[in-house]
């Protein structure tokens, strides 16, 4: 054997083959692969977690624990509200406040919503901050009442 050409040949412990640099970057390669595979399964598995405001409309059905909100662009997003945490923005005056703030959930009322969109498309809300409460009916009756004239 060549000085010049000496080779190591330590066995490497799970491949079965003398250890030199090609086994090694095929061992790193392997599991490079199979990182990117695992990454890419948790990106597709995970749903789109957002948060949006607007004020809730009638929607077109009125399934119990599902509002549609509303956006300044005129675009409506149905979210379920069965699990979420509903809550009073701080800037809400005590005496517009229900004691069982679900209660103010109707339309009118402006919300910020913290929810995650599901691969079907719809939202399904782990938090609802009330900034607005809904209009009472009589300031509704006012509102048509000046618009008609």
């Amino acid at each position: 054997m060549d000085a010049n050409a000496a080779a190591v040949t330590v066995a490497a412990p799970t491949l079965g083959r003398p250890f030199c640099i090609e086994t090694s970057m095929q061992v790193l390669k392997g599991g490079f692969r199979v990182g990117i595979v695992i990454f890419a399964l948790t990106l597709m598995a995970s749903a789109a977690l957002g948060s949006f405001r607007g004020t809730i409309i009638d929607g077109p059905d009125r399934t119990k624990g599902w509002i549609y909100v509303q956006g300044r662009n005129g675009s409506a997003r149905r979210v379920q509200v069965l699990k979420a945490k509903v809550v009073y923005d701080e800037e809400v005056p005590a005496a517009e406040r229900h004691a069982n703030p679900e209660e103010a959930l109707g339309p009118g009322a402006e919300v910020r919503v913290t929810a995650e969109q599901a691969g079907d498309g719809e939202w399904h809300a782990s938090l609802v901050e009330i900034l607005k409460g809904p209009a009472k009916k009589s300031d509704a009756a006012n509102q048509r009442s000046l618009t008609d004239d």
